[in-house]
């Protein structure tokens, strides 16, 4: 079932017939580092996380209509795997077996270890069990979307975040002024005070 590390499957059809089906997850794999976005998601990257999560939700949906169908083939081969054992459990072949009367409990007993009944029950668990893993990945998806959504719906998304240093902010910083007391001033209301202390005149925008 399992091939090439955990981004890779190899799964067989449900009814045995035919070349298995590979599944390469890989891309969602990568995509699961966004899902923790969430946390600090903006309105600057909320469109991108809702395609990201929505593209891999398609993705995984994909994979388990398949893997569902497969599945129900692989049931409804087990269930007739296990009827055709049942048939053959007659009374000369549970004598065959040791046993000198046949009964319900032997019968059941001698289908569930018959070798169609195994295969086809293996196939069955193998299947589910792809399955179930995709199911899992897709929730998680549909989940991150709906959180981001919500937040998009109502308006709750924060700025974006900027970095300054080692603190993250929405705003930047307030100016800090490091001159002495020998530097330039430059608050715009002391510069021109000084000016007209010193004898220039007060600049006068827009006259002529």
């Amino acid at each position: 079932m399992l091939n090439s590390g955990e981004a890779n499957y190899i799964v067989p059809r449900g009814d045995g017939v035919g070349d298995p089906i590979i599944l390469d997850i890989s891309a969602v794999i990568r995509a699961e580092s966004r899902l923790r976005d969430v946390a600090t998601v903006n309105k600057h990257n909320a469109a991108e996380l809702l395609a990201i999560y929505n593209e891999h939700w398609l993705t995984l949906h994909r994979n388990v209509s398949l893997l569902t169908y497969e599945r129900n083939k692989a049931d409804e081969a087990s269930k007739r795997a296990y009827a055709e054992a049942i048939l053959d459990c007659t009374e000369d072949a549970v004598k065959r077996r040791g046993h000198l009367k046949t009964s319900q409990d032997l019968r059941d007993a001698l289908a569930t270890i018959n070798a169609d009944v195994v295969a086809a029950r293996d196939r069955l668990n193998e299947i589910k069990a792809v399955l179930d893993y995709l199911v899992g990945k897709r929730q998680a998806f549909e989940n991150a979307y709906n959180a981001v959504k919500k937040l998009v719906s109502n308006n709750e998304l924060p700025p974006e975040r900027l970095n300054y240093g080692n603190q993250e902010t929405k705003q930047p910083p307030p100016l800090v002024d490091k001159f002495g007391d020998d530097d330039v001033d430059f608050k715009a209301g002391e510069a021109v005070s000084s000016n007209v202390a010193n004898g220039f005149d007060e600049p006068s925008y827009g006259r002529r």
